[in-house]
C-alpha cells in the first residue's frame, strides 16, 4: 500500500510577499541621498577647514561656516547610514513581517 501525499499540504504558508514595497526602496533611495550629500558636505566643509592654498580660490568660507558644514554633514552621514541599513533590514525580514492574514488568523 502506498502512500501519496497531497501536493500541497493545508499548513504550507502562502507564497509571500513585500510589505510597502515603495516605502522601503524610498527609504533607501533617500539613504544613498543623505550618504552623498553628507560626504560631499565633510569634504568641503574639511577642505574649507584644512585652508589649502591650492583651493583657496575656490572655497571662500569663514571658518565657522565651515564646522556647521563638518557637523552637518557627519549628521547627513549617520542619517543616510540609518536609512539605509533600516530598508535592508525590512528586505531581510520580509517574511516575517508579511505573513498572509490566514496564517495570522490561524496563531
Amino acid at each position: 500500500m502506498s502512500m501519496q501525499l497531497p501536493e500541497r499540504d493545508s499548513f504550507d504558508p502562502p507564497a509571500l510577499r513585500l510589505r510597502r514595497p515603495f516605502l522601503t526602496s524610498l527609504a533607501c533611495g533617500l539613504g544613498w541621498l543623505s550618504l552623498l550629500a553628507g560626504m560631499s558636505a565633510l569634504l568641503v566643509g574639511g577642505a574649507a577647514l584644512l585652508q589649502l592654498p591650492e583651493l583657496a580660490p575656490y572655497l571662500v568660507l569663514e571658518q565657522e561656516t565651515a564646522r556647521h558644514l563638518v557637523g552637518s554633514g557627519a549628521l547627513l552621514l549617520l542619517l543616510g547610514l540609518w536609512l539605509r541599513r533600516r530598508s535592508q533590514r525590512r528586505y531581510r525580514y520580509r517574511n516575517s513581517l508579511s505573513l498572509a492574514p490566514e496564517l495570522k488568523r490561524r496563531r
